[in-house]
């Protein structure tokens, strides 16, 4: 517009600003601050549901405005890629800073792809009865209904919170894939026990449950169904004799808390798993021997943090710093701690 204006050299006159290239450029700028506000919020159902930092959001940035607008035309997600690399916040695992690969790959769920078929499609019937409710009040009441399920004699409906347990009790693709615990022996990590069901299974949370129905640039629909996940480990970390510290697990009331959650992204329309972005609590590397840890480098710079170490850090070293300069990789909760 401004080489437009001044006939192709972009160097403006001296004095005021033609009203009409001020109207232009204004609509233009709200145009697009209007693109990056909504890129912005649409990313927030593809972060983890715990301990979310400025690496994550930016993956769910790339990844939930590729999945609707598949040509970036207009380069917003370069300029993202862009605007995190010169303030030096580089996702953890990722080996260039390409939108190609800060998008977070479609899971390969193995032989649990049918179950999650049969679990979409229970989730479709939940889907027709809140898509036209208004009222907080009742999307709140149905979301109940289909999360920790009914039992009246009209309606029996066998919760996702039960249905989650029956598919996935033992097994490991699922741990693997989200991170939790769905084994024997749980108590042994400090992962209470659920008080429903008589006690037969490690305690977690449906923590949200929602339809997200999203029309493209190009008229392409798509329609999303979102569950996150929660599962929390009460431990305490103690250095043995050469000084290394060892996670174990600690009673109710004692140690500390650490949580580890997984976002799961169906496509209602195929019935696919499409995504599963994972804040793993087990340590996922030791289940393929089907070895059942807590994540230990997590555990730990959490135990730091919660310990108060992070107040030796200098502000640019919290907010910029990179790698072993910044353990805590920049966890959204550092803007609340001055």
């Amino acid at each position: 517009m401004l080489r437009i204006a001044t006939g192709g050299s972009g160097i403006l006159p001296q004095g005021e600003l033609n009203p009409d290239l001020v109207n232009r450029l204004a609509a233009e700028a709200s145009k697009a601050s209007k693109h990056v506000l909504n890129m912005c919020i649409r990313a927030l159902d593809y972060c983890p549901p715990v301990d979310i930092n400025f690496g994550d959001f930016l993956r769910a940035v790339i990844t939930s405005d590729a999945d609707l607008v598949a040509d970036d035309s207009r380069d917003y997600r370069l300029a993202f890629i862009d605007a995190f690399r010169k303030r030096g916040i580089y996702p953890s695992g990722i080996k260039h800073l390409s939108a190609e690969s800060l998008a977070y790959p479609e899971p390969d769920a193995g032989g649990l792809q049918e179950m999650f078929s049969k679990l979409v499609d229970f989730l479709r019937d939940y889907r027709a009865e809140i898509i036209y409710t208004n009222k907080r009040a009742d999307i709140f009441a149905i979301s109940r209904k289909y999360i920790a399920g009914s039992y009246d004699t009209d309606q029996k409906i066998f919760g996702l919170h039960r249905r989650f347990y029956a598919k996935f009790d033992n097994s490991t693709g699922f741990e693997k894939l989200t991170g939790l615990m769905f084994s024997q022996n749980w108590q042994a990590l400090g992962i209470p026990t659920s008080t429903a069901y008589g006690g037969a299974w490690p305690s977690f949370s449906v923590h949200s449950l929602h339809v997200a129905s999203r029309v493209g640039p190009t008229g392409s629909q798509s329609n999303q169904l979102i569950v996150s996940l929660v599962q929390t480990a009460n431990i305490s970390i103690e250095k043995d004799a050469n000084q290394v510290p060892q996670i174990k697990a600690a009673p109710a009331g004692t140690g500390f808390k650490v949580s580890g959650g997984c976002t799961l992204i169906f496509d209602l329309d195929t019935l696919q798993l499409k995504y599963a972005v994972s804040k793993p609590l087990l340590d996922t590397n030791n289940l393929e021997g089907n070895v059942h840890k807590l994540n230990r480098s997590r555990c730990l710079a959490l135990h730091q943090y919660q310990r108060g170490a992070v107040q030796h850090q200098s502000q640019f070293q919290a907010y910029f710093g990179l790698a072993n300069q910044n353990s805590y990789n920049e966890p959204f909760n550092f803007l609340h701690t001055h």
